[in-house]
Order: structure tokens, then sequence, then C-alpha cells
């Protein structure tokens, strides 16, 4: 598989997003009210940017997807495509076409023989394991994302993924006890000491 990144869509994206500043420093200007609305808003914009500089720069898609190989050694049945770096740059992606069935055509895949629990069960546990046990994590994990192909899971589109600290996983975890656990103080507690201030 090769993904091109599109020629003059870094300009154009960059340009779309200075628009983006400036209409909104001239609606604050106007409105001084809701500055909620405002600061989301900004914050929005932010999030855009860093976005579409991540996913505009295939290099960092391409170290995504070695580090993730890298921790699959130790996830049996779980993968991501193979990348190629002699091939890639940040506007040229090379790495394995994965043909395969969506985790959510579940007809399709039950007809193929699979136990949806077990299917289920294996990438929840997979999940888990990347944010709580690692910290990396794939952070698009929609249908399309996840491909079943023989007897793996294969997480394909790494542009987006998320880190945790060692600090933070042990907040998430607390988080997900205390829902499982029914226990509304600590996942305050949980969710109050993972936030961050802006």
């Amino acid at each position: 598989a090769v993904k091109v990144r599109r020629p003059g869509i870094v300009e154009q994206m960059a340009e779309d997003i200075t628009l983006m500043k400036r209409a909104l420093a001239t609606a604050e200007f106007v409105a001084s009210s809701h500055e909620t609305v405002w600061m989301n808003l900004d914050n929005f914009i932010e999030v855009l940017e860093k976005t579409t500089d991540n996913e505009t720069d295939f290099s960092i898609e391409l170290d995504n997807l070695v580090r993730f190989r890298r921790e699959c050694a130790d996830w049996p049945g779980i993968t991501c495509p193979v990348p190629y770096p002699h091939a890639s740059n940040d506007a040229v992606l090379v790495m394995e076409y994965v043909q395969g069935t969506q985790i959510n055509e579940v007809a399709k895949l039950r007809a193929e023989g699979y136990d949806m629990d077990r299917l289920a069960d294996r990438l929840i546990q997979n999940y888990i394991t990347q944010v709580l046990d690692v910290g990396f994590f794939h952070a698009d994990p929609h249908p399309g994302n996840i491909i079943i192909r023989g007897k793996e899971i294969v997480w394909i589109d790494l542009g987006m993924t998320g880190q945790l600290t060692a600090s933070e996983r042990q907040q998430v975890g607390r988080m997900m006890r205390a829902v499982v656990t029914d226990n509304s103080y600590d996942l305050m507690q949980a969710v109050l000491s993972i936030s961050r201030r802006h």
C-alpha cells in the first residue's frame, strides 16, 4: 500500500488554520461574552493544528508503525501493516497492504467461523494492554481501522496514536476500576488528577 500526500495540502491546511485563528480573534474582539465558548474554540483549533501536522507528515505514521510492530511481538495474534522505511519519507508512506474483514462485519465474520465473543475479548484485552501496560495506543480505533485476517487482529492507519506516562496510566486504571465498582468519588478523584489546566 502506498500513501501519498496530496501536493500543496500542507500549505493549504496551514492557510485554513491561520484563517480560523484570525476569525476567532476577530469574533473574540467583537463579542467578549461567552469566554468559555472562545476558550473551547481556541483549544479546538490548537488540537486541529497539531492533528493536521501529524496526519500530513507520514514520517510520524511510519515511526508509529515501527513502534507498534515492536510492541506486537509480545501480543499473540495482534499486528499492524509491515512498514517499509527505506521506501518512505514525510510525503510517501509504503507499507504492507492488508486484506481481511472489518471488525464490524459481524455476519461475515460469523460465516467465516469466528466466535464474536472471543474476538471481542481479545480486542478489548489488547486495547487495555496498549493503554494501561504500554502507554502507547491506537488513538482512532473505529471499525474501519480494525481488520480480521486469518487468526490475526490487524490495526491499520496509525496516523494518530496516544501516549500516557506511568502516572497517567495509573489514573486511567483507577478510573476504570471506579466505573466497574460504581465508585463515583474515586472516579472524580482520578479524573481531576489526570486533567490538565490550559
